[in-house]
């Protein structure tokens, strides 16, 4: 396939996602605007979550198809890839050993026992430690590239 037969494809293919979702914000809003039942509520955001969960996979999916790909293409540029697999791996790591699952005692864990599920918790704290080591990292390297770039520029 040539370059701009597949540019189109993925042109098509985003745009699709984007009607798609912009279609089922603009049903979410006109289901909800005026109400305040809880069960209208709950059936207008179902489709929302589901369209979610889709976009959840078709991206999962992106994240391990195309580094294969990069990979099998360049694969002497595959060690910077798996020097980055391998940071991710080790933040992940860290973040679950963080990680508490300590059931949570609130008025509500006698009927949600996600707050009592120790794997549910321990699965929780490390997405919330993970995310928080990826934003400090984030914060701490554009404040390192600005420092270099002003200091280069001189």
């Amino acid at each position: 396939m040539s370059d701009k037969t597949i540019k189109r494809v993925l042109r098509i293919f985003l745009g699709l996602l984007l009607t798609v979702s912009v279609v089922l914000s603009i049903i979410f809003v006109v289901k909800i605007s005026g109400t305040d039942e809880r069960e209208a509520l709950m059936n207008a955001i179902e489709p929302v979550i589901d369209w979610t969960y889709c976009l959840l996979i078709i991206a999962a999916a992106c994240a391990i198809i195309f580094p294969i790909i990069f990979i099998v293409q360049n694969p002497r540029k595959a060690i910077k890839a798996l020097v980055s697999l391998v940071i991710l791996a080790v933040v992940v790591l860290i973040s679950y050993a963080m990680s508490d699952g300590t059931p949570i005692l609130t008025a509500t864990s006698a009927t949600n026992p996600d707050f009592s599920n120790p794997s549910v918790l321990k699965f929780t704290d490390t997405g919330i430690f993970t995310a928080y080591i990826f934003i400090g990292a984030s914060i701490l390297l554009l404040i390192v590239t600005g420092v270099r770039n002003m200091i280069s520029n001189r």
